[in-house]
């Protein structure tokens, strides 16, 4: 479900400079939610299919990554790892991890399961998600951090 969505958001293609994902809030009005991201990247795009599926919008602030938007030093003492997207919830808490926060957002917004309702349905599409991920997603990642010579330091060099 990461990478084939059957209806596309408004925001996955076009202009990243709002501060929304999507002009419809009325779900979130009371939320204290905030998404740090920059779709266009690979692992970030994954969280941002997942929201549309789910019909989720939140307030969103761009990370420009090809800018070097990661190491901001505001951004790094909120993620010191300095990696998008972050998500900061109601409670405050920072989760950093794409798959952490897909099922957090699971679980906040249940009215449409994306992630298995029974424990093999889970069991099953986790399973997946981590093959993707490895088998697929990775190779697409180490192409869009070497083509860029902002992510210069920590590329591997041969």
């Amino acid at each position: 479900f990461f990478f084939s969505s059957r209806r596309r958001h408004t925001r996955l293609q076009g202009d990243w400079s709002s501060d929304v994902c999507s002009s419809d809030l009325r779900r979130q009005q009371a939320s204290r939610m905030k998404l740090y991201s920059y779709p266009a990247a690979p692992n970030p795009r994954r969280l941002h299919v997942f929201m549309a599926e789910k019909g989720i919008d939140l307030p969103f602030e761009l990370v420009d990554l090809t800018k070097g938007g990661q190491f901001d030093p505001a951004f790094v003492a909120l993620n010191p790892m300095s990696t998008a997207p972050v998500l900061v919830t109601d409670e405050g808490t920072v989760l950093t991890q794409v798959v952490a926060i897909c099922d957090y957002l699971e679980a906040v917004h249940p009215e449409r399961t994306l992630l298995g309702r029974t424990p093999l349905e889970k069991g099953e599409i986790r399973e997946w998600c981590t093959r993707i991920f490895n088998e697929g997603l990775m190779a697409v990642a180490e192409a869009f951090r070497n083509s860029n010579p902002n992510f210069e330091i920590g590329r591997a060099h041969v």
